[in-house]
């Protein structure tokens, strides 16, 4: 008896550590409570501890591992006579196989566990059987099945009680209805029926199928059959002479047409204008006020389209008066609504405020929190049009809340983006930094540590979107050493990570690493395995960078073993990626390629699209680096065609810039502009203006080399605009520097100097060096290039100290080596000596690479023929 306590205790630990979600201590306690149980017999216990230990292997998706522990609980449940321990193991079991893609055994033991649950009545619990068994069989395309299980598990549930789950199984059949084959099976079905009807002359039976057959078209999302279908029972019914029928379906294919005009056939809204007109004329006269009201929001829409701002608001008047007319207070809600649009168009902001106002005051009386959220939406952003910031918080704060709890997550997420677009604008972040250092002033925050770290925390955050780094880390430090102080371990794991973030930004990568380090030991010990293996990436990231690839190497291989031995296929995928970054940097092609290739083996067999991309991006890249331009193209393309498919826009913007430069390696002018354009569409469409400047400085660069200086300028312009309206003085010097390029290339050398200058000044107040170092590069080259030396040594002299200062060795050899070239040009050979000599220094503390070796070579031998000449 006393193992079997043994046992039970810690099979209670493990049971503790998973509601901690500390998930390998609880494993590793399921394990030691398996062992005592199998010395005492306890075979009930063991029925339950393998059935946790299969669920913990199924969350990590170590499926066959996952099999062995359901199928061992199955055999000890069914020993025990366990009924619902039974019913349990086999609907893991089929899981498992689901998930595996072995279908027939998924069905089969779908099916064995819900018997148990028909003679036990749990009537939830056969409805997700059904829906189990709904989902296999769309698998195998065997959508009759399907369609049938899926009804069944609707069914089987209470509509007030269930209904998230009748929403997800009813969004499922919906999802079916549109799938090819079933469409397809419909469709043929129904024109051989058609095609009868017609031929004997029965034209009721047509409508009647026609009907069917639109219905089918619709759900299947093919709108253009569906108005084509539509159009035939417009001419049948004007053929009967039945016009109401024939103004009904020209209203209901106007409102396709539009659908079509949205999804790019522009050609499509004038035809939609006509058949609205058609059918208003026709059921006006039968004064059915709900269609005029239907048929005038869509002639409203097109208007709208057409930017015809006058009439939309006129249609749109006409329609709201209607509803109210009606009494639909949805419609006369939705109807203040389309008149905000149109204000917000015309840009009377303070009358499209009063209509949403009105819109959203009727959408609270009907408690209708989806459009309660889209009011609210518009009154922020026609807040943030205005400049206050103040209500536009209060608004979109309001949206956040409403799309979290109906679970709207695309709704969440934009309005997120114009939550952080606000609160990274100047005006709110000077206003938010000023009441919050007000806040830390106050007498009572100095005893109260807990409201101390709240304002310390949220003013890091600020200080980071302001672009102000080491306010930023100085701040984050403090935050940090307030958790510790009050253990607050979760809290601290993650102020670490973002330093250890901003420290790497800041190129101070020995306090990064020191961060993540941390930071990595306090998310093992909460069991974050998601967390872990995020900071264990950029932890071996800053490694690499510091050229410690022993301990880089050390760390990935402990992780290596640990994934392998348990199975952890996306931790394994991890660490081969983090091995072929490693081979990389010891620029060993072979085994980064094969590490690379492995991570791609595991992601095939899952058919994980989005990590399969990021395989081929990982290779193309390794090509990049060895300047195989061709197989680079090859792999970014394949990546980049997945990133379109899946619709990951941010990776689109990523490989077409990859792209671009690749086919400035090849020479492809062309293709290099066409995809520098493609980046800048996909940022456009992402609103991300951190990611349109990258493309317009592009753009910029390339046009200024092909010299097409007006579309240069219009570049840099348009990323300078962003910049000011930012406030980020950083990015504003980034874009003087490109400015004062396009100066000193139109011969305007006073302009240029200009715009370096300006540069200059901001860099050193933000504390920017590597940008500093820059500036005073390029007002080097522009004195050197007057002939004015000793100004232009004094600039390159100062950019060395900043390039150190900053340790970017990369920005500091170049412009040790160019300046050296340029003293030869002038026969100035001491002085190319002074720059060599500190050249060879650093290429010695790199490791004396073979073509940084060779470029210093070179120098000398034209430094000896200046020798020789003299």
């Amino acid at each position: 008896m006393a193992e079997i306590g043994e046992g039970r205790k810690f099979e209670k630990i493990a049971l503790d550590y998973m509601k901690q979600n500390n998930l390998s201590e609880a494993e590793s306690n399921f394990i030691k409570a398996l062992t005592h149980m199998k010395q005492s017999g306890d075979e009930e216990g063991q029925a339950y501890v393998l059935g946790n230990l299969g669920n913990l292997c199924f969350q990590s998706r170590r499926l066959d591992k996952a099999e062995d522990y359901y199928g061992k609980a199955l055999t000890y449940m069914e020993k025990v006579n366990d009924p619902r321990g039974i019913e349990s193991s086999l609907g893991n079991l089929g899981s498992v196989f689901f998930y595996k893609g072995n279908l027939d055994k998924a069905e089969a033991t779908y099916k064995k566990a819900l018997k148990f649950l028909e003679e036990a009545n749990d009537t939830e619990g056969q409805s997700i059987y059904n829906e189990n068994l709904g989902n296999v069989y769309l698998k195998k395309e065997e959508l009759a099945k399907a369609e049938d299980y899926f009804n069944r598990a609707k069914t089987l549930l209470d509509s007030e009680k269930n209904k998230d789950q009748i929403k997800q199984v009813v969004d499922k059949l919906d999802a079916l209805q549109k799938h090819p084959k079933h469409v397809e099976g419909k469709e043929g079905k129904l024109l051989k029926e058609i095609d009868s009807l017609i031929k004997g002359g029965e034209k009721r039976g047509t409508l009647s199928k026609y009907q069917e057959l639109e219905e089918i078209y619709y759900q299947g999302g093919n709108i253009g059959k569906a108005a084509d279908t539509i159009s035939k029972s417009i001419e049948l019914f004007e053929e009967l002479g039945d016009k109401n029928s024939a103004g009904i379906c020209m209203g209901n294919l106007a409102g396709l047409l539009l659908q079509l005009g949205y999804s790019g056939q522009p050609e499509q809204f004038d035809k939609a204008e006509e058949y609205c007109k058609r059918a208003l004329d026709i059921i006006g006269a039968g004064k059915d006020k709900r269609r005029q009201s239907y048929l005038l929001g869509s002639l409203g829409n097109i208007n709208l389209h057409k930017k015809d701002l006058d009439k939309a608001w006129e249609n749109y008047n006409q329609s709201l008066g209607f509803m109210a007319e009606l009494g639909d207070v949805l419609g006369e809600a939705r109807g203040y609504s389309n008149l905000g649009n149109v204000r917000l168009l015309q840009e009377n902001y303070d009358d499209a405020r009063v209509q949403f106002e009105n819109s959203l005051e009727l959408m609270e009386q009907l408690e209708d929190r989806p459009g309660i959220a889209q009011q609210c939406e518009s009154l922020g952003d026609i807040y943030l049009k205005q400049g206050n910031l103040q209500n536009a918080e209060i608004f979109l704060s309001r949206v956040i809340a409403l799309y979290e709890a109906m679970q709207d997550t695309k709704g969440l997420q934009q309005a997120q983006d114009k939550l952080v677009y606000l609160m990274g604008k100047p005006e709110y972040i000077n206003r938010r930094q000023k009441e919050l250092l007000l806040e830390l002033k106050k007498p009572e925050l100095e005893k109260d540590d807990e409201s101390r770290l709240v304002v310390l925390n949220e003013l890091g955050n600020l200080y980071f979107m302001a672009g102000n780094i080491d306010q930023a880390a100085l701040k984050m430090r403090e935050t940090a050493d307030l958790q510790e102080k009050l253990k607050d371990e979760v809290g601290l794991s993650s102020t670490l990570d973002s330093l250890g973030s901003i420290l790497k930004e800041k190129n101070d990568l020995e306090g990064a690493e020191e961060c993540f380090g941390r930071a990595m030991e306090f998310k093992e010990k909460q069991g974050d395995t998601e967390g872990v293996v995020e900071i264990y990436r950029n932890r071996v990231t800053v490694l690499l960078m510091l050229g410690k690839l022993d301990i880089a190497e050390k760390l990935i291989k402990n992780s290596l073993r640990a994934n392998k031995k348990s199975g952890n296929e996306i931790g394994l995928m991890n660490d081969y990626r983090n091995m072929g970054n490693l081979s990389m940097q010891k620029t060993d092609w072979a085994n980064a390629d094969k590490f690379y290739k492995n991570s791609l083996e595991i992601n095939n067999k899952t058919n994980n699209r989005y990590e399969i991309s990021e395989d081929h991006r990982n290779r193309g890249n390794l090509y990049l680096q060895k300047e195989d331009w061709d197989l680079c193209e090859k792999l970014y393309l394949q990546a980049m065609k997945i990133a379109e498919e899946i619709k990951d826009l941010r990776n689109v913007c990523h490989d077409s810039r990859i792209l671009g430069k690749v086919y400035a390696e090849k020479k492809s002018r062309n293709k290099q502009e066409e995809y520098y354009k493609k980046a800048l569409e996909a940022s456009e469409e992402l609103k991300d203006e951190a990611g349109l400047q990258v493309d317009h400085r592009n753009l910029g660069e390339l046009c200024l080399g092909r010299g097409y200086k007006d579309r240069s300028e219009n570049h840099f312009k348009a990323s300078l605009e962003i910049s000011l309206r930012t406030a980020n003085k950083k990015e504003i010097a980034t874009d003087y520097r490109h400015m004062g390029n396009l100066s000193f290339n139109n011969g305007n050398r006073t302009e240029a100097e200009k715009y370096y200058r300006d540069a200059l000044n901001l860099t050193l107040e933000v504390g920017d060096k590597n940008g500093t170092a820059q500036d005073y590069t390029y007002i080097g080259n522009l004195k050197f290039k007057d002939g004015n030396v000793d100004e232009a040594e004094e600039s390159f002299d100062k950019a060395i100290d900043f390039f150190k200062e900053s340790n970017n060795k990369a920005g500091l050899l170049q412009l040790l080596m160019t300046v050296a070239r340029m003293e030869l040009l002038l026969s100035r050979k001491e002085q190319s000596e002074k720059y060599l000599d500190q050249a060879k220094i650093i290429c010695k503390e790199l490791g004396d690479p073979e073509d940084l070796v060779k470029n210093i070579k070179e120098i000398e031998k034209v430094k000896d023929t200046v020798d020789q000449n003299r």
